[in-house]
């Protein structure tokens, strides 16, 4: 049935350059379009440029102004008739189409148009060096459009590495999303949770919907059966609403992230959240994806359609990129999936193992002087407040993990951008409930960051003979910076070396690794 609430039809034809026949908006019925095809459609000849054609496709024919419904949910195909092989690059071309949620059926002539398509994982249906064969594949390219055609599903690898973790899906269920992408993202969350291991004593899975209101349908501790759980991801309730993402996170952490609901934090056991929103946030989002990340759960997001990467990256784990993923639409959900569980599984892999007491690991350090070396540089006031909070918070869990003394560890913090500031030196506070709460009274200050000048200034602090030890005792220094220094830190940081001084970094943002 063709029609506005049906299926539309575009067509194009191509040879050297692509010709648009008709769009999708054109024709309301299946009268008019054979109309078109018998007395309008003809032959042009020429050369085959099949991927130029294929990007063609994309640019003009996926679009709203072409009638495409892709934002709204609905399949997308593209059924190419390829008569021999291409000239260009039809491979990458069909990949980007795919990636955009289209799903590519291909109708081949000769055998040498085929390697453009077997070679990127497309599905050939027909193989001739005559036309008269076309009529044997109608059947299954009409089944395919129908939803009955069963192709052959390539079964992806379990992360067999990735054996404990606690992940809990908080799903954006918002009224902007819409039945049809609901249903996308119920599938979507079926296969990410089909690839794992999941068992009591291995991947727990729990599940958070939210979006005026906030509500669990898993729990950490409820299923350890994988069936169980994706029979209740396959009858998810949609809920409608407003996008209130900041409150969700704070629901999600309050009471999923604890004990009592099934989490292993105390154990060790590595925490993920997935956060998946189509939208910005109607509630202010930084203060509540600080406190989970600082409860010490990664956070990954994927983001859909509107949702805001400048928000998400404030709510993800860093580095941003390395934790989110941002698409145009629901149908992509199908070819990020692979992607999107190999990060996962490599989380899993490399934080899940549990870990022995961190102060067993400090033993060493019985007696040493450190100073926190801070960037307050303009660039983290402007965009990434939250991330000044953030980085007060790793220095105060730092703190609890020595035994704080005039004779033991000392502890100094200077913050620096154009200019240093000592926030107070290391012979200052003897108690760690003093330096913590000195800490937490930093304000974040200036603009730019001369990280050379900040490392020869933080140099005179340790070599003041006011401030020195009786006896010999390690000197350690850590910098946490944002961006690349405008000024040299090779010959300040060699100094600092020679001094014997060891030198920690934590880049964030756009530092510079080879700084």
């Amino acid at each position: 049935e063709i029609g506005p609430d049906a299926f539309r039809i575009g067509l194009a034809q191509y040879s050297e350059n692509p010709k648009e026949e008709f769009l999708f908006n054109r024709y309301q019925n299946a009268s008019d379009i054979k109309n078109y095809i018998n007395r309008k459609f003809a032959y042009t000849g020429g050369p085959l440029n099949t991927g130029k054609a294929i990007n063609f496709l994309s640019s003009t024919f996926f679009q709203e102004s072409a009638g495409s419904r892709i934002r709204d949910g609905y399949p997308q195909y593209a059924v190419i008739l390829a008569s021999s092989k291409s000239e260009d690059n039809a491979r990458l071309a069909t990949r980007k189409l795919k990636a955009k949620g289209v799903k590519v059926v291909v109708i081949g002539g000769q055998e040498d148009a085929m390697k453009d398509f077997e070679t990127s994982g497309q599905r050939v249906f027909f193989k001739s060096s005559s036309s008269q064969g076309f009529d044997k594949v109608s059947g299954n390219i009409t089944n395919i459009f129908s939803g009955s055609y069963s192709e052959e599903l390539v079964t992806s690898v379990v992360c067999n590495q990735a054996k404990v973790a606690d992940i809990v899906f908080l799903v954006d269920a918002s009224t902007s999303i819409g039945e049809m992408n609901f249903q996308r993202i119920r599938d979507f969350l079926n296969d990410m949770v089909d690839k794992l291991d999941v068992d009591e004593k291995k991947v727990r899975i729990g599940m958070v919907l939210y979006s005026t209101q906030s509500r669990v349908e898993l729990f950490l501790k409820d299923f350890n059966n994988k069936t169980d759980i994706l029979n209740r991801i396959k009858n998810l309730p949609y809920i409608y609403g407003n996008t209130l993402t900041g409150n969700a996170i704070k629901f999600m952490r309050n009471n999923v992230f604890n004990e009592n609901a099934g989490s292993r934090a105390a154990s060790g056991v590595q925490q993920i959240a997935v956060i998946i929103t189509d939208g910005q946030s109607q509630d202010s989002v930084n203060k509540p994806a600080a406190d989970l990340r600082n409860q010490g759960v990664t956070v990954y997001a994927v983001g859909i359609r509107n949702a805001s990467k400048t928000e998400l990256q404030n709510i993800v784990s860093h580095p941003a990129n390395e934790h989110i993923i941002m698409i145009e639409n629901f149908q992509e959900l199908e070819s990020i999936k692979e992607k999107f569980s190999k990060q996962i599984c490599r989380s899993i892999i490399s934080l899940s193992s549990v870990p022995v007491d961190p102060c067993e690991e400090c033993t060493d350090i019985e007696k040493a002087d450190i100073y926190f070396l801070i960037s307050g540089s303009g660039h983290m006031g402007d965009d990434h407040f939250q991330e000044f909070t953030d980085i007060k918070n790793f220095m105060i869990d730092m703190i609890d993990l020595f035994e704080i003394g005039p004779d033991r560890v000392r502890v100094g913090v200077v913050q620096y951008s154009d200019a240093q500031q000592m926030e107070f030196s290391i012979d200052q506070y003897n108690k760690k409930v003093a330096i913590q709460e000195a800490i937490r009274g930093i304000k974040q200050n200036g603009s730019g960051t001369q990280t050379g000048e900040a490392l020869n200034f933080v140099l005179k602090q340790f070599q003041d003979p006011a401030k020195k030890r009786t006896q010999t005792v390690s000197q350690i220094l850590i910098i946490i910076t944002d961006q690349k220094s405008q000024d040299d830190v090779i010959r300040p940081a060699a100094v600092l070396r020679n001094a014997g001084i060891k030198v920690y970094a934590v880049g964030i943002h756009q530092a510079v690794k080879e700084q």
